[in-house]
């Protein structure tokens, strides 16, 4: 093998380690930063609805029996 071979090769490997090494110590958790609550309530609630008037069946289903159709609804807080 030439020089040139082995010389790109050790570039591209050193390369390669350092980019990883940039995307794990990149990673923070959140433990570490350690985030106090705040006065305001903030997130989500999520339920389902029934549709009745929109039904649909699920094929491959051994009853073969239309099923209504579930609306996901979300509450922001």
């Amino acid at each position: 093998m030439s020089t040139i071979i082995k010389t790109m090769r050790s570039i591209n490997l050193i390369t390669l380690v350092l980019f990883q090494v940039c995307i794990v110590k990149g990673q923070i958790s959140l433990k570490e930063i350690n985030l106090k609550n705040g006065e305001y309530v903030v997130g989500y609630k999520h339920y389902t609805a029934i549709d009745s008037t929109r039904t649909y069946r699920i094929h491959n289903e051994f009853n073969n029996q239309f099923i209504n159709r579930p609306i996901p609804k979300f509450i922001i807080a």
